[in-house]
């Protein structure tokens, strides 16, 4: 009952509370001896013609009353005021909505106005919380209304104040529904504290009876939008309400759509008022056969004055009456409790009035009762009264604003060189580059979280991931969407960040700077081939949640390189030590569905393991082997061939060094971050000795499985 009283908790609330009832602050109501209630006028609204045998009623739990199985509601109260529930096995999650907008979308249905869920969408536009707020992904909420599952996006809405010639206030007038105010400020105030948020010189809630104001004062040359943004993605002023139309539907839960819960009310609504209209229509009835015997009893009132005087009791008069006249029972008795001022001229032409009068609404609720649209006319007028009794303003706005950062202006993202690491398992975690520390070769480096890596890159949190899978298809996350973990922490599924199908498989990733100058995208498979395309066909594509076709890819390959540039020569390394160096200009861009052309022939059981843009000749190639040995060899030498032939050796692996993993392109200035199996090593390109291609290598890491190297 409280929470029917609060107007934070229900958009039109069905009880009027006199006292303490709680607050938006967490605050909670007073005792019951404390409290008076009431209900509210729109309450009655659930209620209306409950009398009029509308409903079904059942005994309670006791046994000794009886209570309605569901109520008239004339209301659609599920869409006004929603609920949220779990019960054994299933859940629920209704949002709330605006009275007026939810009853014209119901009488669009009904005229036939709205025939797709879109339709009615369009009518009803979006969910309306009591605590306002602005709902910021209005072009999901049409895939929620049609599928009964989704999610409303909601943030608190601010604005910007003065406060002095350098410095302003961020001031929040309205926060997400279902959010605990006073919790919301301590957890600004806790982040502030932790310096996880920096800029703000004060807060403090100037909340009153008027409505909510937090008071945010921003130190000097503090952008507001900025610090806006940031407290919407680091606290609750941006929230998120599930959707979920689970609801019983003649005792069985279901999952329906819009259409269907609008046709769930309006069907109803049609049985409340066939119900109610044989109700009043059997009241009238019973009236007119009243008054008929009224009126034959008033055209023979002396002989029926004498056969009452003459009978030993009511019972023999009423028997005689019934025999002599043909009036029923119920005629007989309301005849012998006549009164005498029933028998005047002016009594009878009043029957005679009323029975015309009932006869015209006997004919009316017979033709609501045998013909449809004078029954949805009915229901339509009932709504409009509705409508115009209860009607308010709308109090949450909606638009749409990107949550992802790579559409976004680039400013509400903190640039910071990043290292992003994923394993064959589907986790992902980024990792500050600052937190790595170069030591020197063959040194221990830092613990790993214990899973097989599928890749290291360095990037910034700025620029844009980009996933291939084995479906041939490319999604793309902004670097700073990744959740930052450390070195020995497992991060989060992949599979959470973005939409893939439940057996689709991230198989390669890349990062793509968001100021590139890059014209093409060029992918190597591991089976030597090489694809050339131009990269507008990837970033200019509209973002879509399923990913976009990348590739296509033959039976037991797979993408594991990916690079952006203009012209520059490639060269390929396997993990046999073979390589190839060749000018990517001779190569002809394809588009997205395609395959691609041969760029080294491989032997039996050889596979591509890196594929490298060579931009400087004074560059050297950097190659490490599986059980950590490494060693760096100039450019020059290896020299510049045709696209699709065998290459030349670069590395001579034996069963000591392990088969080659990976390699860099290194100039002297350069860090590599060397992953293994057990620890991650970061060393400068200067302790990796500099050998002819034939030479071995020094130990680089020990005790450890090299899985993956990175330039830092």
């Amino acid at each position: 009952m409280v929470r029917m009283a609060q107007d934070f908790s229900l958009r039109y609330p069905l009880v009027q509370g006199q006292g303490n009832f709680g607050t938006i602050d967490g605050d909670p109501a007073a005792a019951m001896r404390y409290t008076e209630a009431r209900m509210s006028k729109i309450a009655a609204e659930m209620l209306r013609d409950i009398k009029k045998d509308t409903v079904d009623f059942r005994p309670n739990f006791s046994e000794d009353e009886e209570e309605p199985v569901v109520l008239p509601s004339r209301i659609p109260n599920l869409l006004l005021n929603g609920t949220t529930g779990i019960a054994v096995g299933m859940a629920c999650s209704f949002p709330p909505h605006h009275l007026g907008s939810t009853i014209d979308m119901i009488t669009s249905r009904i005229k036939g106005e709205s025939t797709t869920v879109e339709d009615l969408v369009n009518v009803l536009k979006a969910p309306d919380f009591p605590t306002g707020g602005l709902i910021i992904n209005q072009n999901e909420l049409l895939e929620g209304y049609q599928t009964g599952r989704g999610r409303v996006r909601l943030r608190g809405k601010y604005t910007v104040e003065k406060n002095g010639k350098t410095r302003e206030n961020l001031i929040f007038t309205e926060i997400p529904y279902a959010v605990n105010k006073e919790k919301l400020i301590e957890d600004i105030a806790k982040l502030c504290e932790a310096k996880e948020i920096e800029g703000i010189a004060d807060l403090r809630d100037e909340s009153n009876r008027e409505g909510i104001r937090i008071v945010i004062e921003l130190k000097k040359d503090v952008n507001p939008d900025v610090m806006a943004n940031i407290l919407f993605s680091k606290t609750q002023l941006e929230n998120t309400f599930s959707i979920n139309f689970t609801c019983l539907v003649d005792g069985n839960p279901k999952v329906l759509n819009l259409m269907e819960i609008t046709d769930e009310y309006i069907k109803h609504q049609k049985e409340v008022l066939t119900r109610r209209t044989k109700f009043d229509l059997n009241k009238v009835q019973a009236r007119l056969h009243v008054l008929e015997g009224y009126l034959k009893a008033l055209e023979n009132i002396d002989n029926i004055i004498r056969i009452i005087k003459g009978s030993a009791n009511s019972l023999v008069a009423r028997k005689i009456l019934e025999e002599a006249y043909g009036f029923s029972e119920i005629q007989s008795k309301a005849i012998l409790e006549m009164k005498l001022s029933k028998l005047t001229g002016l009594e009878k032409i009043e029957i005679e009035n009323e029975i015309t009068e009932l006869t015209s609404l006997e004919e009316k609720y017979l033709g609501i009762l045998n013909d449809n649209s004078k029954l949805m006319e009915l229901l339509l007028d009932e709504l409009a009264e509705i409508k115009d009794n209860y009607n308010d303003e709308r109090r949450t706005d909606f638009t749409q604003i990107s949550t992802n950062k790579e559409e976004k202006d680039i400013q509400f993202v903190q640039p910071e060189e990043m290292v992003v690491v994923m394993t064959r398992n589907g986790n992902i975690k980024k990792i500050p580059a600052s937190s790595f520390r170069v030591q020197r070769k063959n040194g221990k480096g830092i613990k790993n979280y214990d899973e097989v890596i599928l890749d290291v890159i360095k990037t910034n949190t700025i620029d844009t991931l980009m996933f291939f899978t084995t479906y041939g298809k490319v999604y793309r996350l902004l670097v700073d969407d990744v959740p930052t973990g450390t070195n020995s922490s497992r991060g989060v599924a992949v599979s959470t960040l973005i939409k893939v199908e439940p057996k689709e498989e991230v198989i390669a990733f890349t990062s793509l700077h968001r100021k590139t100058n890059a014209q093409f995208a060029v992918f190597s498979t591991k089976l030597g081939m090489i694809k050339k395309t131009n990269i507008e066909e990837y970033i200019s594509t509209k973002r879509s949640a399923n990913g976009i076709q990348a590739i296509k890819l033959k039976d037991g390959d797979a993408v594991n390189g990916i690079t952006f540039l203009l012209d520059e020569q490639l060269l390929l390394l396997t993990q046999k030590g073979k390589s190839i160096r060749f000018e990517t200009n001779t190569i002809a861009p394809v588009g997205r569905m395609a395959a691609g052309v041969i760029g080294i022939k491989l032997d039996k059981d050889d596979e591509v393991v890196a594929c490298l843009p060579v931009s400087k000749m004074t560059d050297n190639l950097a190659i490490f082997t599986a059980n950590g040995i490494g060693k760096q060899t100039n450019i020059k030498d290896f020299p510049l061939q045709g696209r699709g032939g065998k290459g030349t050796i670069a590395y001579k692996p034996t069963d000591s060094t392990g088969l080659v993993v990976s390699g860099a392109l290194v100039e002297s200035s350069d860090n590599l971050l060397v992953v293994g199996d057990n620890t991650t090593i970061c060393i400068s390109a200067t302790d990796i000795p500099t050998l002819s291609k034939s030479a071995i290598g020094n130990m680089l890491i020990k005790d450890n499985k090299v899985l993956s190297i990175t330039k830092l």
